[in-house]
């Protein structure tokens, strides 16, 4: 075979370098040639085939990768030249407002202009029209003054003068007016368009608005459904919670009842257990029957003792039975006595019937135990008759005594419990009472507060009727004073009148220095909001400029890791080529030697070995493949979603035309109705001179009224002052109605406070939800950190190749160690032979009787050549079992 060199980093450049079809048709013909590896050409040229089928696939998809960042490179390309432009956008929208509002104040100056050069026109046509009636009239006069005539003449030519003069002011006025006019148009065209960008950023903003109202919407749909959900919880816990305690209680009695199940079935267990030695030693227990009779007596005393006892314990009962019946006396009657506390009585009246349920309960038990007492009487003398089955009645009558203490005991605890009860019930009886006395109390000191009230009104009554003579005095006073008050009115109403003229002027005056100082702080407020957005748009940027520095330094890193790889791979491939030629060296040595027929099959196991590679590296290649193959789906994914943002801009741009158009169509229908102004203005100024004649009219009435003629005509009337009576009435109805006044003052303050409340909370809830800028800054980010994944995604993919390319050549690396390793072995052994072989040949020289016979036998090997292992000549072959790899 010959030697085998497959290039594969050229694969992967391209393939115009890669040509492997002259070594393959080498290797085949050698491959016929020789008949004992036949068996290989159809393995070989089915692994070339899938190389040449995988090289096309990798050239494809390669293409495909280029296409894909060509795409990818104009996408970016025009998504910069966007932002780019909307920046841009922005900037020409501020400088546009600023150059509306200069133009705006252009235009109110020319119309200030306008006005004043109108008025102008008028006043000069007036004069004209005067001047031309005087000249009139002079030439009429002309005929009879004669004498007069040169000083008319010298008149006539003055006037004359000052009508050229005022006609060519009239002229320049003319001139200027057009000016102002041309002016005002090409303002009102600038204008125009400034209005169309402004009603499409309005338009923009009122959208943005829209959505924002659909998410506060929202977020208050979700803040509702989040507190019912909260209170659905609540309810659920408290359920959950009563039936855990509920759980809790039956685990208890459960237990419980299991634990006495045990105790009993312990008992039964050890009686029959006894039961049974007891019937064994019975025949022998005869005579101890009498002790066992004795014993049986002194149980039937302690029986008899412990009847005392509950008889004892019944009297007991008798006499709680009887205090509680005087307690509930007691209470019936406190209860008459207190009415407010019904309620509580009621309570009382529910634990008292529980209590009397437990005495019942108590007293069956008693006559329960009493009859258990009479069936161990009876049971007792069972046992003295039979006399078999003596020790199973002692046994049980011992376990019903002490059931019985246990019952005892019980019913002790429960009769304390209920002392405590009672006694409970006297002290909140004691707590009641004290209540009632407090109430009492606080009675007493209502009723002191509301006698001091009453004469503090007596008091206050009084001092309001001399109060009352005080304002008749006062008004008499005032009546005087009117008098003297409109006679200085008359001397006021000329200054008055100058004072109203003097105020128009100083109103108007105001009027524009606020609407001045309004603008300019509309303009520094907006000032203020660009200097801010710009701000956090430059850290935006100093971000986005750092992680891209960031991002730049770490792809640096990798591709000087990258270089030093392909330095260390440049170094393996020299010590590999001088590793060749060693063993070629050590081949040729090999040649010589007799005895490496056997080691050259082992060789031939290390080709198969290496067929082996090759296959594990083809596979790796189609993994190489299958990378590739998912990030050219990352790309189209990236693709698509671009070109549906695109779309999506298209349409937001269609949109936009569409609402121009409609902006375009009101433009023209607010042009033509701006054509009428000066009409309107006209009419204005007509109305504003009859509105001054009609003041003037109303004042002239005015001062006529306060001034009346013919006083001589009018008559005094008489008249009689209201009684107190009718004065009081009158006063006890206002001061009803200053309350109800009040009331209704207090209220409205009230409502005032609530909804500054409100209007506080919806400040703060509109100061925390975002605004537009937040949600544009929102999107950027969400485009900055999409770009950011599919970045981090490809340097991840291109991180596992190189981690793929590293173990690989970490593998190669290994296996030349190997290699070397061996041949060095080979190398030494080679050596030891070749001295072995000139000691022998020493030998032989000695012994040159024997070299007739060896000659031949030597002439013939070399002919014919030696044959290793499968047939491989080792004189006239070329092989190497060596292939140089370099993979991508």
């Amino acid at each position: 075979m010959c030697n085998v060199k497959y290039n594969f980093q050229d694969l992967y450049k391209g393939g115009e370098e890669y040509d492997p079809s002259v070594n393959f048709r080498q290797v085949i013909t050698e491959l016929e040639q020789n008949d004992k590896v036949c068996h290989f050409l159809n393995e070989f040229q089915r692994l070339m085939d899938s190389l040449k089928e995988s090289h096309v696939r990798e050239v494809e998809l390669f293409d495909k990768n280029r296409q894909i960042k060509a795409n990818i490179d104009v996408i970016t390309n025009k998504y910069t030249l966007a932002v780019k432009a909307i920046y841009n956008n922005r900037e020409t929208i501020d400088k546009l407002q600023k150059e509306l509002t200069s133009t705006w104040r252009l235009v109110d100056a020319a119309h200030t202009r306008e006005q004043q050069m109108q008025d102008g026109i008028d006043s000069l046509r007036l004069q004209i029209s005067r001047l031309t009636q005087e000249i009139e009239t002079l030439r009429k006069m002309g005929s009879d003054q004669d004498q007069e005539t040169g000083s008319i003449n010298k008149n006539k030519e003055a006037l004359a003068r000052e009508r050229d003069r005022l006609l060519n002011e009239i002229n320049l006025a003319k001139d200027r007016y057009a000016q102002s006019v041309r002016y005002q148009e090409d303002l009102e065209k600038k204008s125009e368009a400034m209005e169309a960008k402004l009603m499409e950023l309005t338009a923009e903003f009122e959208g943005q608005k829209t959505e924002l109202a659909k998410e506060k919407r929202f977020k208050e749909k979700l803040e509702e459904e989040l507190k019912d959900l909260k209170n659905e919880l609540s309810l659920r816990d408290q359920e959950l919670i009563n039936q855990t305690s509920q759980t809790t209680q039956c685990t208890r009695n459960q237990v419980k009842l299991e634990s006495m199940l045990r105790e009993n079935k312990v008992i039964m267990d050890k009686q029959t257990k006894e039961f049974v030695e007891l019937q064994n030693a019975f025949k022998l227990q005869k005579m101890e029957f009498d002790h066992m009779a004795a014993h049986n007596d002194k149980i039937q005393q302690d029986l008899n003792t412990k009847s005392l006892e509950l008889k004892m314990r019944d009297d007991e009962n008798i006499k709680l039975i009887s205090e509680n019946k005087k307690l509930t006396g007691a209470k019936s009657s406190l209860e008459t006595k207190v009415g407010i506390l019904k309620n509580e009585r009621a309570t009382f009246e529910v634990k008292k019937k529980d209590l009397q349920t437990k005495l019942n309960n108590l007293e069956k038990e008693l006559t329960e135990l009493r009859i258990a007492s009479h069936v161990d009487k009876k049971t007792v003398e069972t046992m003295k008759r039979e006399k078999e089955f003596m020790v199973k009645s002692i046994h049980k009558s011992a376990v019903h005594a002490q059931e019985q203490q246990k019952l005892l005991s019980f019913k002790d605890v429960s009769m304390k419990k209920l002392k405590e009860v009672i006694d409970e019930n006297d002290e909140t009886i004691s707590k009641q009472r004290g209540e009632i006395n407090s109430l009492q109390n606080e009675k007493d000191r209502l009723v002191s507060e509301t006698v001091n009230l009453n004469t503090q009104m007596q008091n206050y009554m009084e001092e309001k009727k001399l109060k009352e003579l005080e304002l008749f005095d006062c008004k008499k006073r005032i009546t005087n004073s009117e008098a003297k008050i409109k006679l200085q009115m008359t001397m006021y109403d000329q200054v008055r009148s100058e004072r109203n003229q003097l105020s128009k002027f100083l109103a108007e005056a105001t009027d524009e220095v606020n609407e001045m100082k309004h603008k300019y702080k509309i303009k520094a407020y907006q000032v203020q909001q660009m200097k801010e957005d710009i701000q956090t748009k430059e850290n935006l940027l100093m971000k986005d400029e750092f992680t891209i520095k960031r991002v730049i330094k770490e792809k640096e890193e990798v591709k000087s890791e990258l270089q030093k790889s392909i330095y260390e791979l440049k170094k393996k491939k020299e010590e590999v080529t001088l590793l060749s030629q060693e063993e070629s060296r050590l081949q040729k040595i090999i040649q010589d030697s007799d005895k490496e027929r056997a080691k050259l099959k082992k060789e031939l196991k290390q080709v198969s070995n290496e067929r082996d590679i090759l296959g594990t590296q083809l596979v790796r290649s189609n993994d190489e493949h299958s990378l590739i193959d998912e990030r050219v789906k990352i790309m189209q994914s990236v693709l698509q979603k671009g070109e549906a943002q695109y779309g999506q801009r298209v349409e937001d741009i269609r949109l936009l035309k569409l609402e121009v158009k409609k902006l375009r169509q009101e433009k023209a229908m607010l042009s033509r109705t701006i054509n009428n102004t000066v009409d309107l203005r006209q009419e204005l100024f007509h109305l504003e001179r009859d509105f001054t004649n009609e003041k003037l009219k109303c004042r002239a009435l005015e001062e006529e009224l306060q001034n009346p003629l013919n006083v001589h005509r009018w008559r005094k009337l008489e008249g009689s002052d209201p009684t107190t009576f009718e004065l009081i009435q009158k006063i006890k109805i206002l001061q009803k109605r200053l309350l109800t006044a009040n009331e209704d003052a207090i209220k409205k303050k009230n409502l005032l406070r609530e909804k500054e409340i409100l209007f506080e909370n919806l400040k703060a809830m509109v100061t925390r939800q975002p605004g537009p800028e937040t949600f544009g800054k929102l999107t950027k980010c969400q485009t900055a950190l999409k770009r950011r994944n599919v970045k981090m995604k490809c340097l991840v993919a291109e991180l596992t190749m190189f981690e793929n390319q590293i173990s690989s050549y970490k593998l190669a690396k290994t296996k030349a160690d190997q290699e070397i390793y061996d041949l060095k072995k080979k190398y030494y052994k080679l050596k030891v032979r070749e001295q072995k072989v000139k000691m022998k040949e020493k030998d032989l020289e000695k012994e040159k009787s024997y070299l007739p016979v060896l000659e031949p036998i030597i002439g013939k090997r070399n002919k014919t050549g030696r044959h290793v292992g499968g047939g491989f000549n080792v004189f006239h072959s070329h092989f190497t079992p060596r292939i140089a790899i370099k993979e991508f």
